[in-house]
């Protein structure tokens, strides 16, 4: 079944043009090749011109860990950190050559969850923990 990901199921997303989206997930978690869907959400208080709409994914992978570092009779705990872009893909929602009247708006999508993104890690051993989402 591969990586289980976890999320919020709703979201605020960004303003455009003075308009909020909302992303409402069907589901907070997902597996790798599996089919997302939920529901973009936006009012519109003024007439708008013929529109696209998108959903933009993008995922970061990132790694955190600290070493001790001796240096003869000292030491000193030093931080790493590294990421890589994990996903990056634009999904179109809808398109429209009309214009749109003031109102609210709600379009379904569906998407299938990219293969080899990163999923939630948890180790646990002796006096320390680590976790990694």
């Amino acid at each position: 079944m591969g990586q289980v990901y976890s999320g919020p199921q709703a979201l605020q997303c960004f303003f455009s043009m003075g308009t909020v989206f909302y992303v409402q997930l069907d589901s907070a978690n997902f597996h790798e090749g599996s089919v997302a869907s939920g529901t973009i959400s936006f009012s519109l208080t003024k007439n708008c011109p013929a529109i696209s709409v998108y959903l933009s994914i993008i995922g970061y992978e990132s790694v955190m860990w600290k070493r001790r570092v001796r240096s003869g009779k000292h030491s000193r705990i030093v931080t790493f950190r590294d990421y890589a872009l994990a996903c990056n893909q634009r999904f179109q929602i809808m398109q429209s050559n009309e214009s749109f009247l003031p109102g609210d708006y709600s379009y379904p999508f569906t998407f299938q969850v990219p293969s080899g993104l990163p999923g939630t890690y948890v180790h646990a051993s002796g006096g320390y923990s680590d976790r990694a989402e």
